[in-house]
């Protein structure tokens, strides 16, 4: 028979080993690498988003989508990551979305697919902008815009595309 004293260490020692376990899987899902999001998945989402009358959910959700690309420095790419994504019904934001998985895919060293060579847009796009900026600050902006976007008529910087 145990005493109390031996009973109390192996219910103490079999806690500890329950805690440290679960603390131990608690930190490794902190630190594991968010899920990527696919690109036909990102413009679900910024389609969603826009249907709802809500851009500013829209830019989150597609930069999250890039930012957690850009993270993955291009290692344990699933296969359907570049699949040719359906329309966000809007040409901005399709062209955002191919400059955008572009600009990661170029980054991360992978060979983006054809469907990222969209036409320029017509009109020059501050990406987040509410039309009102000026031409001052535009011009600061297109300084800092990486060639993906900037050849399509898009301004946003590097910095746009990564989470804080």
């Amino acid at each position: 028979m145990l005493s109390a004293r031996s009973t109390r260490r192996i219910l103490l020692s079999a806690a500890h080993k329950a805690f440290m376990n679960t603390t131990l899987g608690t930190i490794e899902a902190m630190t594991a690498s968010p899920q990527l999001i696919t690109a036909p998945q990102a413009a679900a989402l910024v389609r969603d988003a826009l249907s709802a009358g809500n851009s500013d959910l829209a830019i989150r959700q597609l930069t999250e989508a890039i930012a957690r690309l850009i993270e993955s420095k291009g290692k344990n790419i699933p296969a359907d990551e570049f699949a040719e994504p359906e329309t966000t019904g809007d040409a901005n934001y399709d062209a955002v979305l191919a400059a955008a998985f572009l600009y990661a895919a170029n980054i991360c060293q992978l060979e983006a697919p054809g469907w990222t060579e969209l036409a320029p847009l017509t009109e020059l796009w501050l990406w987040g902008g509410d039309g009102f900026e000026s031409e001052q600050y535009k011009s600061l902006i297109r300084s800092q815009t990486p060639s993906e976007f900037l050849e399509r008529n898009i301004l946003t910087r590097p910095r746009d595309w990564v989470n804080a």
